[in-house]
């Protein structure tokens, strides 16, 4: 995190989102919940706050429509053809989305670097604090 952050606002949880749209993700949360995403943005942004009820009241609808326990349903809808079939951030807030109208959606402002880039604190946020929220480091981006 390159500046402040707030995960609050007006007593709304903020949910961070980007374009990063990966359709196995979305596909994997029609077949769990039986209905579309809410959302055509992405809610993977490396860091939610996630509410303990809202998270039971998920497992819990997901058990009553399978039948079985929710991370063997999940297991159950994954299309492991695909290298990265789930999310469980696109789960959680599409879910919460749904049921939450007021949530706040704001763009999470992430620059993906090459480690190669990696240097103090200090300097990132002097560098990209003015411009970006958080900065993240792959190793696929080295290569």
């Amino acid at each position: 995190m390159v500046r402040p952050q707030t995960f609050t606002c007006r007593g709304s949880v903020v949910a961070l989102v980007a374009e990063e749209y990966h359709r196995p993700y979305f596909e994997a949360y029609r077949s769990l919940m039986d209905e579309p995403a809410r959302s055509r943005l992405s809610f993977i942004a490396h860091h939610a706050v996630v509410d303990r009820r809202v998270l039971a009241d998920l497992k819990g609808r997901i058990e009553r429509r399978w039948g079985r326990p929710w991370w063997r349903a999940i297991l159950d809808v994954c299309d492991f053809t695909e290298l990265s079939c789930f999310s469980e951030y696109e789960l959680y807030g599409n879910f919460r989305l749904d049921r939450e109208r007021s949530m706040v959606r704001r763009w999470w402002a992430n620059l993906p670097l090459p480690r190669s880039q990696l240097s103090s604190l200090d300097e990132l946020e002097r560098r990209f604090g003015p411009s970006h929220r958080t900065v993240s480091f792959h190793h696929y981006l080295d290569a």
